[in-house]
């Protein structure tokens, strides 16, 4: 199973491309117009199986557009059947980012309390 994680943050556009739940590449870009054109030059568009796509900088939406004819793509979203419970008042407004470090840590270590400290381009 080939799974693809598009992270775009303040400062790049990272990409993940899993193989059987294991990172086989990494990618980098700047801006959007590159997103293609750098995955492309990287992998074989027709084996990647689904994509999921988490932005805090450019529209998630426009990222899937450009992704959408080739595979399947998820939007990352708090409203997503998630294996947390999200208290915070707005989830709508608290960094897709953030959920995804969350997630991530707790898919890593089911039953365990974990701290996920996410800077970003701050540090």
């Amino acid at each position: 199973m080939y799974n693809l994680i598009v992270d775009s943050g303040n400062t790049t556009i990272k990409m993940f491309l899993f193989v059987d739940g294991e990172i086989a590449q990494k990618m980098v870009c700047d801006e959007l117009p590159e997103l293609l054109p750098t995955l492309k030059a990287n992998v074989s568009l027709d084996k990647i199986d689904r994509c999921i796509v988490s932005s805090v900088s450019i529209s998630q939406s426009e990222i899937a557009e450009v992704l959408r004819p080739f595979f399947p793509v998820l939007e990352f979203s708090p409203r997503l059947n998630l294996p947390i419970i999200i208290k915070y008042g707005t989830p709508e407004t608290l960094g897709s980012d953030r959920v995804a470090a969350v997630v991530g840590a707790v898919s890593r270590y089911p039953d365990r309390n974990v701290l996920v400290i996410d800077s970003g381009t701050a540090i």
